[in-house]
């Protein structure tokens, strides 16, 4: 790893990932309310729903992949994605 490559601590990586859990659990909760009870056309908001959604999903694969870049020997894909 560089020098240069400013890190951080494994624990913070633990606490980002669930952070970003807490993301798209309110992500979902948004949708909820607007399309199950809320009754908003998805014409209203199904782009830029979507284009979020993708925002997200490459935030979430570009912090693992950071996290793997600083900690190799600790760093597993259960931090942002789960266990199976």
């Amino acid at each position: 790893m560089s020098d240069n490559l400013q890190t951080t601590d494994f624990e913070n990586w633990e606490e980002i990932a669930h952070a970003m859990r807490d993301v798209q659990e309110a992500h979902s909760e948004l949708l909820s309310a607007m399309a199950h009870r809320g009754d908003v056309p998805k014409s209203v908001y199904g782009d830029l729903y979507d284009d979020l959604s993708d925002t997200q999903s490459q935030l979430k694969s570009d912090l693992e992949d950071r996290m793997f870049k600083e900690h190799p020997d600790k760093a597993d894909t259960a931090v942002f994605y789960g266990k199976d």
